[in-house]
């Protein structure tokens, strides 16, 4: 909004502050980069939507301390 060039992201860190966070933000092209979000534990948009591990363990069911059964996963 000032009109200043910034020729550097660590010009540009310096001249935001602390107030943004850079981690994600790819400077040659001037955006923000969701898969590096991800790989530093960055919220992302919710409107993206999430997509779901197959890899993920699942949950074990606990009816009583004794019975232990393993959850099943429906997809449709």
């Amino acid at each position: 909004p000032d009109g200043k060039k910034i020729r550097s992201k660590p010009q540009l860190a310096r001249i935001l502050g602390e107030t943004f966070d850079l981690s994600a933000f790819d400077f040659r092209t001037g955006r923000t980069v969701y898969s590096a979000k991800i790989l530093f534990n960055v919220p992302i948009c919710v409107y993206q939507g999430v997509r779901h591990d197959a890899s993920l363990v699942l949950p074990i069911r606990q009816t009583a301390s004794i019975f232990k059964q393993p959850v099943t996963v429906v997809r449709n």
